[in-house]
Protein backbone atom coordinates (compact mmCIF):
# COMPACT_ATOMS: atom_id res chain seq x y z
CA UNK A 1 0.00 0.00 0.00
CA UNK A 2 1.40 3.67 -0.72
CA UNK A 3 0.35 7.05 -0.56
CA UNK A 4 -1.01 9.44 -3.97
CA UNK A 5 -2.80 12.42 -4.64
CA UNK A 6 -6.65 12.14 -6.31
CA UNK A 7 -8.74 14.08 -7.90
CA UNK A 8 -12.20 14.07 -5.98
CA UNK A 9 -13.80 15.05 -9.36
CA UNK A 10 -12.24 11.19 -10.85
CA UNK A 11 -13.44 9.34 -7.65
CA UNK A 12 -17.01 8.01 -6.92
CA UNK A 13 -18.79 5.73 -3.64
CA UNK A 14 -17.96 2.36 -3.97
CA UNK A 15 -21.07 0.86 -4.48
CA UNK A 16 -21.29 -1.98 -2.01
CA UNK A 17 -19.98 0.71 0.69
CA UNK A 18 -21.79 0.45 3.72
CA UNK A 19 -22.29 3.54 5.44
CA UNK A 20 -25.54 5.56 4.84
CA UNK A 21 -25.42 9.12 4.56
CA UNK A 22 -26.65 10.15 7.74
CA UNK A 23 -23.28 8.82 9.11
CA UNK A 24 -21.32 11.46 7.46
CA UNK A 25 -22.77 14.21 9.76
CA UNK A 26 -23.01 17.48 9.02
CA UNK A 27 -20.43 17.75 5.47
CA UNK A 28 -20.67 21.15 5.41
CA UNK A 29 -18.28 22.04 8.93
CA UNK A 30 -16.48 19.06 7.54
CA UNK A 31 -15.78 20.40 3.93
CA UNK A 32 -14.90 23.58 5.83
CA UNK A 33 -12.65 22.09 8.51
CA UNK A 34 -10.24 19.92 4.97
CA UNK A 35 -10.13 23.43 3.62
CA UNK A 36 -9.20 24.72 6.84
CA UNK A 37 -6.75 21.83 8.32
CA UNK A 38 -6.31 19.43 4.87
CA UNK A 39 -7.28 15.74 5.08
CA UNK A 40 -6.18 14.26 7.86
CA UNK A 41 -7.29 11.08 7.64
CA UNK A 42 -5.93 9.20 4.28
CA UNK A 43 -8.89 7.50 2.47
CA UNK A 44 -8.90 3.90 1.23
CA UNK A 45 -9.40 3.65 -3.22
CA UNK A 46 -8.80 1.42 -5.50
CA UNK A 47 -8.96 0.92 -9.49
CA UNK A 48 -12.06 1.27 -11.31
CA UNK A 49 -12.23 0.60 -15.16
CA UNK A 50 -14.56 3.28 -16.18
CA UNK A 51 -12.29 5.61 -18.16
CA UNK A 52 -13.73 8.55 -16.83
CA UNK A 53 -13.54 7.72 -13.28
CA UNK A 54 -10.32 5.93 -12.41
CA UNK A 55 -10.74 5.49 -8.05
CA UNK A 56 -13.59 4.12 -6.28
CA UNK A 57 -13.68 5.05 -2.21
CA UNK A 58 -13.91 1.94 -0.27
CA UNK A 59 -15.05 3.88 3.16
Amino acid sequence: MHVIEVDPKKCRRWKLADRSGFEFGNIYALAEDIKKNGQVEPVLVRPYTQVRIPVQIEQ
